[in-house]
C-alpha cells in the first residue's frame, strides 16, 4: 500500500524530501524521520479500523485507482456515525461505485433506507449490478433524473431530486454529501429549508478542505466554492459542527 496526499503540507513534505541530499546530514535524517511517522501514522490506523466487509472492498477494487470513492477508513468512520446515531433512514448525495453507501447501509436495520443521488446513468447501471450482489445493498434505493442537460450536470443535479423528496415528505436520520463543490450551498439551503434534515439529525460533509484549497488563503484559492461553503455553514448559529482532517489515502496498485 502507498498513500496518496490529499494534504497540501504532506505534498511539500515529499517535495522536500526529494531535496534533502542539498541538507546536512542531521537535517536530512530528522526529515527521514518525519516523513516516516507520517507514514507509520496512516498504517496504524489502517490496521487499528476494523478491517471492512468483503463486499466493501470488491466495491473500492471496482472503482480503481479513483480518488473519488470513500476509502476503507472514510467507509469505516460513516459506519460507525450511522450506527451511533441509530440512523435507520439515510440520504447520499453522490453515489459513485457505492462504497459509501454501502458501509452506511451496513449499519441500519434490516428495514433501513439509504438513498443514494446519482446522475450518470452508465454509473448508475455499473453500481446498481455491484450493489445487488448483497442482502445490504438492497437497502440502498438510487435516485436518478434522467432528464439533466450537460449544463444542468455542471451546476446542481441533486437539487431536483431533494425538492421532489421534500415534496413527498421525506425526511433523512443521516445525510451524507460528497457530491458537486458547486452545489453544495444550494444542497444545504434546501436540506434545512425543506427540513430534509430529521430534528437532531446528522449531516456530514466530505472534502471540506479540498487539498488545502478552503484554507490556504496565501494561495490562489480564497474563492474556492468549497472555502464559499465552509464560509457561508460558519455563519449558521443554528447547526453544531465539527472539522475533522484525514492527512492522505490509500492508493492500491
Amino acid at each position: 500500500m502507498s498513500f496518496v496526499s490529499y494534504d497540501p503540507a504532506k505534498r511539500k513534505l515529499d517535495e522536500l524530501m526529494k531535496m534533502k541530499h542539498l541538507l546536512p546530514k542531521e537535517a536530512a535524517d530528522m526529515l527521514d524521520t518525519v516523513s516516516s511517522l507520517v507514514d507509520k501514522r496512516e498504517s496504524y490506523c489502517e490496521r487499528m479500523t476494523t478491517k471492512e466487509s468483503p463486499a466493501l472492498a470488491k466495491i473500492r477494487k471496482a472503482a480503481g485507482t479513483s480518488t473519488m470513492t470513500t476509502d476503507h477508513l472514510e467507509g469505516q468512520f460513516l459506519k460507525t456515525l450511522v450506527s451511533m446515531t441509530r440512523a435507520k433512514k439515510i440520504l447520499e448525495i453522490g453515489l459513485f461505485f457505492g462504497h459509501g453507501a454501502r458501509a452506511m447501509a451496513e449499519a441500519i436495520p434490516a428495514d433501513g433506507t439509504v438513498v443514494s443521488c446519482e446522475i450518470e446513468a452508465e454509473q448508475v447501471e455499473k453500481t446498481q449490478k455491484l450493489l445487488d450482489q448483497s442482502p445490504h445493498g438492497k437497502k440502498i434505493q438510487i435516485k436518478q433524473d434522467k432528464s439533466y442537460s450537460l449544463v444542468m450536470v455542471l451546476t446542481r443535479p441533486a437539487k431536483d431530486t431533494l425538492l421532489k423528496l421534500a415534496e413527498e415528505g421525506d425526511t433523512f436520520d443521516f445525510i451524507f454529501m460528497d457530491a458537486d463543490k458547486q452545489s453544495q450551498k444550494e444542497y444545504y439551503k434546501t436540506i434545512f429549508g425543506k427540513q430534509l434534515l430529521a430534528p437532531r439529525g446528522t449531516l456530514v460533509v466530505d472534502n471540506a478542505f479540498y487539498f488545502g484549497e478552503s484554507y490556504d488563503t496565501d494561495g490562489t484559492y480564497e474563492a474556492h466554492p468549497v472555502r464559499k461553503f465552509n464560509e457561508f455553514v460558519v455563519k449558521d448559529e443554528t447547526v453544531h459542527r465539527v472539522s475533522i482532517t484525514k492527512f492522505v489515502i490509500p492508493s492500491f496498485s
